[in-house]
């Protein structure tokens, strides 16, 4: 009789590595997207003499799809020493989990930031957009024309296609980044990132902090879903614990 009550709390071990196994050990054979977000803006300023933004926001976030657009003529603005102005913008973001497919883009038709003779930057065009889809992946690209940035007098030298996060100045307290890409990471099965058309850190004549010009973002977030075979697994084990357990209560009871 102990022989047996052993034989079964045998196969109740073996039934319990089976459900450890299944849930453990086996990889997805495909991810379910559960949410994506994303969301854009044409100016976000964070200084210790200030803040401005974000500017002009378009955001979402599916379940259930969206589709936000927003646009104005200009928008100026000063803060301290430094002034903003721009021609037309257009603040952009869409998401539908069904597509499994989520991006945001951020445009402006002109932009002039000054700082008198410490800082200025023009441009008659610029533009970032971020996008995510199920695989999951997330790209991001920005464009740029006409642009011209100054320090102290002295122009900065622009490339023509930047890289992703081309550092294209770092000197006098000024760093300009152009096509500045941030990856993130959504949790184990997603992801995420935010575009900067251009980034620029201060820590100049008392102002520090920063400015994210044609800034886009977007992210997306999946669930793992079981290979076929993990749920067979899993089902085999709990019906071996069962088993194991009605058996071994019975020997029990006769012993």
């Amino acid at each position: 009789m102990q022989v047996k009550l052993y034989a079964i709390r045998g196969l109740g071990a073996l039934a319990a590595s089976a459900i450890l196994g299944a849930t453990v050990g086996a990889s997805p054979a495909t991810a379910a997207v559960t949410s994506i977000t994303s969301s854009s803006t044409i100016l976000d300023v964070a200084l210790n003499i200030g803040s401005l933004g974000p500017e002009f926001p378009a955001s979402g976030s599916a379940p259930p799809a969206y589709d936000v657009t927003n646009s104005f003529a200009s928008f100026s603005t000063s803060l301290g020493p430094l002034s903003f102005s721009t021609g037309v913008l257009v603040d952009q973001a869409s998401g539908d989990v069904a597509t499994e497919e989520g991006q945001a883009s951020s445009n402006l038709a002109s932009l002039n930031i000054s700082a008198g003779v410490a800082f200025s930057l023009t441009a008659s065009a610029l533009s970032s957009e971020s996008s995510v889809d199920g695989i999951p992946s997330a790209t991001g690209s920005s464009t740029l024309a006409d642009l011209v940035i100054t320090v102290f007098g002295s122009s900065i030298n622009i490339p023509l296609d930047p890289s992703p996060n081309d550092v294209i100045f770092d000197d006098l307290g000024v760093t300009v980044t152009l096509n500045q890409q941030i990856p993130v990471i959504e949790g184990s099965f997603g992801q995420g990132i935010t575009t900067n058309a251009i980034a620029v850190d201060l820590d100049v004549l008392g102002v520090t902090g920063s400015i994210d010009i044609a800034q886009s973002q977007a992210s997306i977030s999946e669930a793992a879903v079981p290979e076929p075979s993990t749920w067979a697994m899993m089902a085999l084990g709990f019906a071996g614990l069962a088993f194991a357990y009605r058996r071994t209560r019975k020997v029990a009871t006769i012993g």
